[in-house]
């Protein structure tokens, strides 16, 4: 904080009126709940106050995103679970970057193929449908196509994967 009384003095001040704003909004929905005050407040009160981020990020973002889906489920559950109550729906999940399955796609191709070869292609808009795959693990065509794929790629140069 004293950083902040220091270099950003006037965002200081608006912070502090964000807040504000916030705990009469809690207040007045939890009325008494010093506790959920405590957890969603973005100023940390104590020997030395302090700027909470992740609060303020919270509060004045649209939605969160929880990156993968257990990192998610423990945002809501566990670490931010007030918020999710005082903002339904505000804690998301969304990949970032590369899922698996353009990853597998992309990267390799040959066994994307052989996949897709022997259950379709759905599994490219849901991974869960890879799943269908386990049919084949006695085929002995597909195991010997998937071990010459392994192969093939052992063999040719790291694919380029953006």
């Amino acid at each position: 904080m004293s950083l902040f009384e220091e270099l950003l003095p006037r965002h200081l001040m608006l912070i502090y009126q964000i807040n504000d704003r916030i705990m009469k909004d809690v207040s007045a929905r939890y009325p008494g709940d010093i506790i959920k005050m405590r957890n969603v407040s973005i100023i940390e009160e104590g020997l030395e106050k302090s700027l909470r981020m992740a609060q303020l990020c919270i509060h004045s973002s649209h939605t969160v995103n929880g990156v993968a889906e257990l990192h998610t489920k423990i945002l809501r559950s566990k670490v931010f679970a007030d918020f999710e109550e005082l903002y339904p729906g505000k804690l998301q999940n969304k990949t970032n970057g590369i899922t698996p399955r353009l990853w597998l796609l992309t990267c390799n191709p040959l066994l994307a193929s052989l996949i897709s070869e022997h259950i379709g292609t759905a599994w490219i808009r849901d991974l869960k449908q890879i799943k269908g795959i386990e049919s084949y693990i006695d085929d002995a065509d597909f195991r010997d196509s998937f071990f010459e794929i392994k192969e093939i790629n052992k063999k040719t140069p790291e694919p380029l994967c953006l």
